[in-house]
């Protein structure tokens, strides 16, 4: 078990120095390298030695799998060519560059209201298209609501047979005789992001702030899609800047995320990288912190200062973070669990990662 330290510091830890709640896999202490020096290092792969001598990961949180609101529409257009109706475009296999369907009442207001409240949509920014309504469906409060607002914003509305909105959606689900077409979702490369941020910094640190409360996260190899979403849900909501996603090894961005995360994929930028501990050194070359989470870390998050730019990393549902991410972290903490339940989802647990830094870095929480 690790070895944490007890004072914390703004800086970055100074050459000989451990990072405060430093990890080390043995019984001795992980150093870091400080300074310019640390961040002028450019090799940021690790030997095969350095990967094998970290075996502890970073924690277990558990999957738990919720409801599927999105569909790939599967075997629609038999049944549509048998009515003689008009399918939306069949998904292709990259959830990023293709039209997506989301339904029920609830999600397709949201949708609606984000689009409605915003006078210029950002680049990122997904848009409903067309909605399909059932037919002699039951027209509550919400079905009004769809109505007007689609009228206000010029998007067409078709009704249709319930048994159409049926073959969209995932058998056993629910569409509440409601069911939208909307714009693919765009993802950014790495490159392209870190601009953004560089900019971000840039005019930050000429207004005289700093990045201290800057947060983003980071996804260590989360396979279940509904986490995904759930964890930009929750990202977006608390204001992270960005959710970085590996492109292999991971959830890929499909109907499922952009269903769970109820909207929230719009409105932050999704980043896919090639190599996460690439991205996380060069992160940390531009003044982040790296923190892991961990379900064995000693160092509980609301003893940590997280007073600082940070970026959070949360590993796969059942096996954690990846040795050589833990490596690569400069602190790793831990949510108590005094109860029975030994185990937290990942969204959960990255929800409150994300809250107590929030709540460190916001006076009046």
């Amino acid at each position: 078990m690790g070895i944490w330290g007890v004072a914390m510091t703004k800086g970055r830890p100074g050459k000989g120095q451990r990072a405060p709640g430093g990890y080390d896999s043995r019984k001795g202490s992980r150093e870091h390298d400080g300074g310019a020096e640390r961040r002028e290092r450019k090799d940021f792969g690790r030997n095969s030695s350095d990967a094998g001598s970290n075996r502890e990961r970073g924690g277990s949180f558990k999957r738990e799998r919720g409801s599927e609101s999105f569909s790939r529409q599967r075997g629609r257009e038999s049944s549509d060519r048998q009515r003689g109706e008009a399918s939306p475009p069949r998904d292709s296999d990259d959830g990023a560059q293709r039209d997506l369907l989301v339904f029920g009442k609830n999600t397709i207001v949201s949708y609606l209201e984000r689009m409605d409240e915003e006078e210029e949509p950002s680049e990122q920014a997904q848009e409903i298209n067309k909605i399909f309504l059932a037919e002699g469906g039951v027209i509550d409060e919400r079905v009004r609501k769809i109505k007007h607002l689609a009228g206000k914003l010029g998007i067409p509305v078709v009704n249709c047979h319930s048994a159409k909105l049926d073959n969209m959606v995932p058998h056993d689900s629910r569409h509440q005789g409601v069911v939208a077409q909307i714009s693919p979702i765009k993802l950014l490369d790495f490159a392209e992001w870190l601009e953004r941020l560089l900019s971000d910094k840039e005019n930050r640190e000429s207004s005289g702030r700093n990045l201290d409360g800057y947060l983003i996260v980071v996804l260590d190899g989360i396979e279940d899609p509904r986490n995904v979403g759930a964890i930009i849900r929750s990202a977006e909501s608390q204001g992270v800047k960005a959710i970085l996603i590996p492109e292999r090894r991971a959830a890929q961005v499909t109907d499922t995320v952009a269903k769970t995360s109820a909207g929230a994929i719009a409105h932050i930028p999704i980043v896919r990288i090639v190599n996460t501990v690439r991205a996380l050194e060069e992160l940390k070359e531009h003044g982040f912190w790296v923190m892991g989470l961990a379900a064995d870390a000693p160092q509980p998050l609301y003893r940590m200062d997280l007073k600082r730019p940070l970026v959070i990393v949360v590993g796969s549902e059942g096996k954690g973070l990846r040795p050589l991410v833990v490596s690569t972290c400069d602190l790793m903490g831990s949510i108590p669990l005094p109860g029975k339940t030994e185990s937290l989802n990942a969204s959960v647990a990255l929800g409150i990662a994300v809250y107590e830094a929030v709540r460190q870095n916001t006076s009046n929480i």
